[in-house]
């Protein structure tokens, strides 16, 4: 998946950047997404630790890898919302805004169990597959809104 992830974040981020030149925010989004892509590329040299296990510096870079990760693909979805619901498709932009709450729910869940340990090992797996998932169902439903804008 991690290989899979950083053409698509590359092609996404051009995609935004040639195909929506002139969107105001069409800088800051293209720029998130190709770092996305080089967080991508990165991933799979910086594994992460066994749980339970002490923390190592590789572990430590990958969740700080994570944290971008997560928050950079979650940075950018109300601007996807926003630019679908002024130029369409309309409908596309309601079925974002909802994924976009499921990742946001998701993305808030996952903190809260790692202040709340206990909740961690019956939470966690679950919480961060969750947003997963709706980050790539979002963005897949933001490429197919970039071709209707395009088209």
């Amino acid at each position: 998946m991690t290989w899979v992830s950083v053409p698509f974040w590359a092609l996404l981020a051009a995609a935004v950047a040639l195909g929506l030149p002139d969107w105001g925010d069409s800088t800051f989004v293209s720029i998130a997404l190709a770092v996305l892509a080089l967080i991508f590329l990165a991933l799979p040299f910086v594994p992460t630790d066994l749980e339970g296990e002490k923390l190592t510096t590789i572990g430590r870079l990958h969740y700080l890898m994570a944290i971008a990760w997560f928050a950079l693909s979650y940075a950018c979805m109300g601007n996807f919302v926003r630019l679908f619901t002024a130029e369409g498709p309309a409908p596309l932009a309601q079925i974002l805004q909802v994924i976009s709450w499921f990742a946001l729910v998701s993305l808030i869940v996952s903190v809260v169990v790692l202040i709340i340990r206990s909740l961690r090992p019956k939470v966690f797996g679950i919480a961060e597959r969750i947003f997963i998932f709706s980050v790539n169902l979002f963005y897949i439903g933001a490429a197919i809104g970039i071709i209707a804008i395009a088209a």
